[in-house]
């Protein structure tokens, strides 16, 4: 029997990937229709940072909402699969039993106490869409095992199908919230192109970064990322002080910010702000939620300074 869906029903399915990438609410009506023409597999759009292997932005159509706040905070970094994702070329899709093996993924504890309980989801399929040293965007899509036989098969061709044009509507997405990210720079009176930026969520999880940011990172003199993707900054002072802004984002009405500094080495001196950003307004370049989280975050601002050096005694007397 063939379960693959009409061209009529896939056009309507690319139409709403095209439309997720200019109204991240969208994702919600794609998965919803993906999960129909799939015979009811459970479907996600996700993405993971791969350094600290914490999940981060996450759409999901048919899963147990407690078993999401479970992911969330504890099996998202144990979840087998993913573990596996440098097997995978970009766009292609692979069955999970290609990533880890049925009889090796059944002793695992993500497999016991999070896919077994809900239906014994076994059969499923991903495909990554982008993927950096950083972090990966991809979906993926579970199914019974009772079904596996007859539907794992029609999930993969159809994921694998759909896999370009979700490509695509992430790339525009990103490219048009950055251009929305650099207006909403300016606004606040700074220079998009000398800036850091990062996005930060309630937790204070780096959601996305411009590559001068991840360049500080890197650098790690002026800000950190920890063990759960959570931002700091090096100097004490100017750590507390975002602390409070960020407190302070969360409270409604709240919209002025004034800079504070920081420094790090003699040379390096920083003017920082950061703003509440609602994702309500169009794409960003990073993928939301519909899972346990507002649409409100925090954009850092960090933009390079002269440091004040003190006029010699002679200098100042002239």
């Amino acid at each position: 029997m063939d379960l693959a869906p009409s061209d009529d029903c896939f056009r309507d399915l690319v139409l709403l990937a095209n439309e997720a990438a200019l109204d991240p609410s969208k994702w919600n009506w794609f998965l919803k229709k993906m999960s129909t023409l799939a015979g009811g597999a459970r479907v996600q759009v996700f993405s993971h940072d791969l350094r600290s292997n914490q999940p981060l932005g996450h759409f999901e159509h048919g899963y147990d909402p407690e078993f999401l706040d479970s992911y969330r905070a504890y099996y998202g970094a144990r979840n087998s699969w993913i573990r596996q994702f440098g097997k995978l070329r970009p766009g292609r899709t692979a069955y999970g039993s290609e990533l880890v093996a049925d009889d090796v993924l059944e002793s695992t504890e993500f497999y016991n106490d999070w896919v077994r309980p809900q239906e014994d989801m076994i059969g499923s399929a991903a495909t990554i869409l982008e993927i950096t040293d950083r972090r990966v965007t991809a979906i993926a899509a579970n199914i019974r095992r009772a079904d596996r036989d007859r539907l794992e098969k029609p999930l993969h061709d159809l994921m694998q199908r759909i896999a370009p044009h979700l490509t695509q509507a992430l790339r525009t997405a990103e490219t048009i919230g950055r251009l929305k990210l650099e207006n909403h720079i300016l606004w606040t009176g700074m220079d998009p192109a000398i800036s850091a930026l990062f996005i930060l969520d309630a937790q204070s999880r780096v959601r996305y970064a411009n590559a001068r940011g991840n360049a500080l990172v890197d650098r790690g003199t002026i800000v950190r990322i920890d063990a759960h993707s959570r931002l700091s900054m090096s100097d004490v002072e100017a750590n507390t002080e975002l602390a409070r802004r960020l407190h302070d984002d969360r409270l409604h009405g709240v919209s002025l910010s004034l800079p504070f500094f920081t420094k790090g080495t003699r040379t390096e001196h920083f003017v920082c702000r950061a703003v509440p950003l609602s994702t309500a307004e169009g794409p960003q370049p990073w993928l939301g939620s519909n899972v346990g989280e507002g649409n409100g975050y925090t954009l850092l601002i960090l933009s390079p300074v002269a440091p004040h050096v003190p006029k010699a005694a002679h200098q100042a007397r002239m």
